[in-house]
Formats: structure tokens, C-alpha cells, sequence
């Protein structure tokens, strides 16, 4: 026990045992033994308790009142180890709110991961999923994966609750270590394709403007609702004004595209930041209407409350719109799609034969004209055969490389940063993987991955994604640009209504075809922005994890030099472990690119050769299948088509008029 004691103290940073990771796990055991995280037991006690709730027989004899919740947590830990879920159904019993609290902020909270709870909820209804994550400055690393995940793939919006204080340096840090920085970074391509608000909700504004109020002159004293009015107006504008300047403070760099990028990403904060000044608990009174307990605010509105919830369920509308745009756009392309195809086998079958051979003049001009179109094509193709295969490959080599140089910088500037920290703050960071330094939360591998990522996350959008997209784009639009010219061509050069039409429908099947090649460099890029936020920043946690586990097996962390042996090491982590990192993120990103580059190859294999399928089509090539079919057979054949159209099987496809 007295060892026990002994790295509680060692645990300590000069901002006091309060603030250490040390400390978090003993009010974390002190929640689950007895339910309130500030209740005083023994050491000893505690730790006997918790071997006990893991199933092991007690030492000491525990307090009744204990022994029910650890029985309870026994219960918790053997699901677990089952695999198994808790599951609760209620019509609004009280113990329902009994349990719903010893699972979120009871004795149970310290060892749930994840809880579902549903609500009858309006705000709910409109499709919102909220979700409470536990932060990034709490002990362990399941609970900083979670955040991470979250903010970083599945959020839409980020709520920041503050106090008076609004947005401090450990804030802004917060949003950093959390992924969120990182992630408006990569998309200054494209905010549009990976957005994410920013929502400040700032409480205790009713404290600030009661106390206020109270020390204002009586008389001539405006009402106290109207002051508060006041009050959170002048919050509102003070605290967009304040997260600007917040913002702004984020690191400088010598790197040209990361300093644009950063500006491009604050910029995207403050076009969407929501600012909302509340009072949680006027609201409350508010809905209890209690006699012995009345609010001073007379509407609810007044509270900011039902606006900061307006505000959500539009976050959600939106999401859910930009859904379904999306669902009817697929199905209006295949829908298209569909009956264009239709509509060229009804002109086709319709063609009875040749209404005469195809003049050999025709031919040759047509031959002529296409000859130059061939040249173009062959080189538009050469070139992004070449893009895909082999220029990209070599510039991912090359910008993870220029990436790391950035990444080392801002990796040495945060560590050298750390210089002025207590060696038992170094020393924690270092052995246990966190610590605090003043109010600030230090984890080496999580703080060091988030200065690796961001400058990859910059490089990789501004000078690669943009490319893709930008090269996938253009391709398709040459090659409509190329049929476009031949259509216009054979339009002067052909007589026939119905071979009009063909060439018409072939027209818009290559459109059709374009538009899905660009749609799927546009979900190329979103696979590979996706890889980036999700997986590089572990490509860097690992050696720095491997460094710092090796420097206290050879007992750096120990004996007199402790800190400065700290500092050294913290030296050569900036280019060791970047370096270190550089080769498996390549190969995090080669490997990603080889799937992106095989999916649009797909595509391009599909679309076959528009401008000899169009070519094709003017001379009214492979019609002799067509000629040789009775009349019978070609009737019914058309009878079927007309059917397929008329019930609506291509819903919004109109049947073509038949021709001479």
C-alpha cells in the first residue's frame, strides 16, 4: 500500500494532486465503491473494494451500503466478459430515472463505454442523434478513442458547453486533440463534403446576470428579464468575437499551404459557428411551474434553450435533405438511364431497314473528321492512365514526405513547449501516458499524433485530393466535349429523323456516363479523406509509445536527471518518431489509393469508347440483326417496350413518337 502512496505522490504535477491522472482514478474509484466520486474512503479500502467487484474475495469487511453497488458493478463486468447488453424498457417509472442515473452519472458510470438511451423527444424526432462523449482530457484511452471517433467520422456539429470564461487555451486545445481541428483542415478543398458546426452553448449566464443586476442602483433598474435579455446579446457577440481572436492563436507555420489551410479552416468555423447563451436551470423552473420556486423569465424562449434546440433539429433537417437529394439523384440518373435506353431500342426497332446505305462519301468524311478526335482521345487517355497509375503513387511518396517536415516542426515546437513543466509532470507523461501541465492535459502520443496529422491532413487535401477530383472531372469532360463536336457534326450531315434521334439518345447516354465518372471522384476523394482522419494518426502513436516504453525500461524516468534526460528524449521524438512514422503512413495511403484507383478504373472500363460507340451510331453500324427479324417479332418486341414505359417502370420516361 505504501507504494501505492508513493506514485499517487510521484503522480502529483504542480498544479496539484487535484488535477493529476492519479487523482481521476481515485474519484473514479470512489464513485464506483461508494456513488459519489468525492466520497472519503481509505485507500486500502478502495482498493480491497475494487477486487472484490472484479470478483475476488475481500480482505476487509465492506460496508453494506457498499457491497450493493459492487455487487451491481460484479453484475456489470460479467456482461461484459459475456458480450452481453443491459437492457431497460420503461413507461416513465421512477426507477427507471434511478438507474438511467447510477448508468451516466451514478457508481456504474466510471466502467460504461457506450449507452443508448431513446427519449420521446421532439427534438429527437426530427432525426438527431445526440451524442455526450466524455472528452478528451479524462483518464484513459477508450474513452479519448471515442471522442476521436466521433468527431472525427460521424458528427455534424460539435457542442462546446463553457462558462463565463467562453474559449481558453485548453479549449482550443480540446478541439485540436479531438480530431475536429484536423478534420476542417483536410476538407478546405470542399468544406461542403465533410461539414461539421460549431456550436458554443454558454452556461451560468443567468448567475452573471443576476448577480449584475443585483448591483445596479435600484432605482432606474431595468426589469431583471430585460437585463438578462441584454446580457446574453452582449455574451453572444463577445464570445464570437472572443472564439476569432481563440482561433487565431492556433500555431504559425514556415509551411505556406498549412498556414492557408488553417485560415481557410477558422474561416469555416466562423461561417457556421452558432453562439447560444442559456439558462438551464430558468428553463427548468420554467417547465415545474412550481409555486415555492418561480423563475424570473416569464416565456421559456427567453431561456435560449428552445433555440439552441431549433438549431439542432436544423442541423438534422439538413443532413437528412442533403440524404435524400443524394437517394434522388442516384435514382434519377438510373431512371434516366433506363428509359434513354429504351427509347434508342424503340427508335431502333421502329427503323423497319436502312431507308438507304450509308453513302461512302459519308464515311469518308466521317473517317476525316474523327482521325484528329482519335488523336486527342488516345492522348487524354494516355494521360490519366498515367495519372492514376503512377504520377499520383509518386506524389503520395512525395507529400507524406514534405508532410513529415512540416509535422516535425510543429512536433519540436510542442514539446520544447513542455520544457517548463515539473519533472513529475514529465516524468507521468512520459510512464503512464498522461498528465497535466497547469489546467492542461498532456498525453505525449495523442498530442504529438494530432501535429502529425494535421499537416498531413492540409498537404493531402490542397495537393492531391484536388487533384483527383480536379483530373477525374476534366476527363469526363473532354470526352463530352469530343462527342459533343461529333454529334453537332452529323447532325449537318444526316437527313433521317430517326437516326437523329439515335445520335440524340447517344448524347445523352455519354452526359450520363460523364456525370457518373465525376461522381466517382468525387466518393474517391471522400474514401481517401476518410483514411486520413481515421487512420494515420496511429501510424505515429505507435512509435512514440515504443520510444517512451523503451526510455523507462533503461530507467530514464528514475534517479537524479530525471528531467532532463525528459527533455533529451523529448528531442529526438520530433524527427524519430515523424520518420518513424512516414513509411507506414505511405503505405496507409498507397494501399487506400490502390482501391480508389481500381474504382475508377471500373468505371472507365465500363464506359467502353464513347466516341467510336458514337461513330458508330451515325453510320448505323449492327443493324443487321435488327433487318433480319420478322415483323411479328419486331412488333412485339416494340409492344414491350411501350409497356415498360407506359406503366411507369421508368417513372417520368415519356414513350418517343414514331418517325416517317
Amino acid at each position: 500500500m505504501r507504494k501505492v502512496e508513493t506514485e499517487i505522490s510521484a503522480g502529483s504535477s504542480e498544479a496539484g494532486e487535484q488535477n493529476s491522472p492519479i487523482a481521476s482514478y481515485r474519484k473514479q474509484a470512489q464513485q464506483i465503491v461508494t456513488g459519489d466520486q468525492f466520497g472519503e474512503r481509505a485507500l486500502g479500502y478502495l482498493v480491497d473494494a475494487l477486487r472484490f467487484a472484479c470478483g475476488y474475495e475481500s480482505r476487509s469487511d465492506i460496508l453494506p451500503e457498499d457491497r450493493a453497488r459492487l455487487e451491481r458493478v460484479r453484475q456489470a463486468l460479467g456482461l461484459a466478459e459475456r458480450e452481453a447488453h443491459f437492457e431497460l424498457e420503461s413507461d416513465g417509472q421512477a426507477w427507471f430515472a434511478t438507474e438511467l442515473k447510477a448508468h451516466t452519472t451514478g457508481f456504474l458510470a466510471p466502467i460504461i463505454r457506450k449507452i443508448h438511451v431513446g427519449w420521446p423527444s421532439t427534438l429527437l424526432e426530427a432525426g438527431l442523434d445526440l451524442v455526450d462523449l466524455p472528452g478528451v482530457g479524462v483518464a484513459g484511452d477508450a474513452y479519448r478513442s471515442a471522442t476521436q471517433a466521433y468527431i472525427r467520422g460521424a458528427a455534424r456539429a460539435v457542442i462546446l458547453t463553457v462558462d463565463r470564461a467562453g474559449l481558453t487555451s485548453e479549449t482550443i486545445e480540446l478541439l485540436r486533440n479531438s480530431g475536429y481541428w484536423d478534420r476542417l483542415v483536410g476538407a478546405v478543398d470542399d468544406p461542403s463534403s465533410d461539414p461539421c458546426s460549431l456550436f458554443v452553448a454558454i452556461t451560468k449566464v443567468d448567475d452573471v446576470a443576476s448577480e449584475e443586476w443585483r448591483n445596479l442602483p435600484p432605482e432606474g433598474r431595468p426589469k431583471r428579464r430585460d437585463f438578462f435579455a441584454d446580457t446574453r446579446a452582449a455574451f453572444k457577440a463577445r464570445m464570437r468575437s472572443q472564439i476569432a481572436d481563440q482561433l487565431g492563436s492556433i500555431g504559425v507555420s514556415t509551411n505556406a499551404e498549412l498556414v492557408s489551410s488553417r485560415a481557410k479552416a477558422r474561416e469555416t468555423i466562423l461561417q457556421d459557428l452558432q453562439v447560444h447563451p442559456v439558462s438551464a436551470p430558468e428553463y427548468r423552473k420554467i417547465l415545474l411551474d412550481d409555486d415555492d420556486d418561480q423563475p424570473f423569465l416569464r416565456d421559456d424562449a427567453e431561456t435560449g434553450i428552445p433555440q439552441l434546440s431549433i438549431a439542432l433539429a436544423n442541423i438534422a433537417e439538413a443532413e437528412l435533405a442533403k440524404l435524400e437529394r443524394d437517394l434522388v439523384e442516384v435514382s434519377g440518373r438510373l431512371r434516366e438511364a433506363a428509359s434513354s435506353e429504351l427509347r434508342r431500342l424503340e427508335t431502333l426497332w421502329r427503323t423497319r431497314a436502312r431507308e438507304k446505305e450509308i453513302e461512302e462519301a459519308l464515311k469518308r468524311e466521317l473517317d476525316l473528321f474523327i482521325s484528329e478526335k482519335r488523336v486527342e482521345r488516345d492522348s487524354r487517355r494516355g494521360a490519366f492512365r498515367e495519372f492514376l497509375d503512377s504520377t499520383a503513387q509518386d506524389r503520395i511518396k512525395l507529400l507524406v514526405s514534405e508532410a513529415r517536415e512540416i509535422a516535425e516542426d510543429e512536433v519540436r515546437e510542442y514539446l520544447t513547449d513542455l520544457q517548463g513543466a515539473h519533472w513529475a509532470t514529465l516524468k507521468a507523461a512520459v510512464t503512464r501516458g498522461g498528465s497535466y501541465y497547469g489546467k492542461r492535459q498532456i498525453n505525449i502520443p495523442d498530442d504529438v499524433a494530432t501535429r502529425f496529422q494535421e499537416p498531413m491532413a492540409s498537404i493531402w487535401s490542397t495537393k492531391l485530393l484536388v487533384d483527383v477530383r480536379k483530373r477525374t472531372g476534366e476527363f469526363a469532360s473532354d470526352h463530352i466535349a469530343m462527342v459533343e463536336e461529333l454529334c453537332d457534326w452529323a447532325r449537318d450531315k444526316t437527313h433521317s429523323n430517326s437516326q437523329s434521334d439515335l445520335i440524340e439518345e447517344e448524347r445523352k447516354r455519354i452526359k450520363r456516363l460523364a456525370e457518373q465518372m465525376k461522381q466517382v471522384g468525387k466518393e474517391a476523394v471522400g474514401e481517401l479523406r476518410q483514411t486520413v482522419k481515421t487512420k494515420i494518426s496511429e501510424s505515429i502513436k505507435k512509435p512514440i509509445r515504443r520510444a517512451c516504453d523503451e526510455f523507462v525500461a533503461k530507467g530514464g524516468h528514475s534517479g537524479p536527471g530525471t528531467k532532463q534526460r525528459i527533455l533529451e528524449l523529448f528531442g529526438d521524438l520530433a524527427r524519430q518518431s515523424t520518420k518513424a512514422a512516414q513509411a507506414p503512413a505511405t503505405r496507409i495511403l498507397e494501399g487506400k489509393f490502390d482501391v480508389v484507383r481500381s474504382e475508377i478504373k471500373v468505371v472507365y472500363e465500363q464506359w467502353g469508347d464513347p466516341l467510336e460507340r458514337t461513330a458508330g451510331v451515325i453510320l448505323q453500324q449492327n443493324l443487321h440483326e435488327i433487318e433480319n427479324r420478322s415483323e411479328a417479332e419486331r412488333e412485339g418486341i416494340l409492344t414491350a417496350i411501350k409497356q415498360l414505359l407506359d406503366a411507369g417502370v421508368v417513372k417520368g420516361a415519356e414513350p418517343m413518337q414514331a418517325h416517317g
